[in-house]
């Protein structure tokens, strides 16, 4: 009975490795890289479910920033070809059809970046030890019981 009641206890923080689950999909986002059979579909799910992992209360200005700059904007040339030649620019204003258009795709290696600067930033990824050393030599006052 009491241990239904420890279990009823615990909080999610308790039950759930979080930080044990982000450092799977890092592992799962590294096999996806080094696989022979190389897949972007699976790269993205995994950048996008790593992405959705994280908290909204880590997620700070800097992260929204780096994700923003995630997304690549490309200027594809859309003119029409005659004989295998594109259209001049001309050609295309004169028949009212826009001559390049603008595509945004997102980079899912910056995703991963940002996801990586933004747990280093929360100190989960290295840590700070510091060791104070002292340096010198040992005072000897002549006593043999040291």
């Amino acid at each position: 009975m009491s241990e239904l009641l420890d279990a009823m206890q615990l909080t999610l923080k308790d039950r759930v490795n979080f930080p044990y689950i982000l450092a799977n999909q890092m592992i799962t986002f590294q096999r996806a890289l080094l696989a022979l059979e190389f897949s972007e579909r699976e790269i993205r799910e995994c950048v996008e479910g790593f992405v959705a992992m994280i908290p909204s209360e880590w997620k700070d200005p800097k992260f929204n920033d780096d994700l923003a700059k995630s997304l690549v904007e490309t200027k594809v040339d859309v003119r029409p070809r005659f004989c295998g030649q594109p259209a001049t620019i001309e050609v295309c204003k004169e028949l009212g059809i826009p001559a390049f258009k603008i595509e945004t795709r997102v980079d899912y290696y910056f995703r991963f970046q940002a996801c990586i600067d933004l747990l280093n930033r929360r100190g989960l990824i290295s840590q700070v030890s510091r060791v104070e050393k002292v340096e010198g030599e040992e005072y000897y006052d002549g006593n043999k019981n040291r």
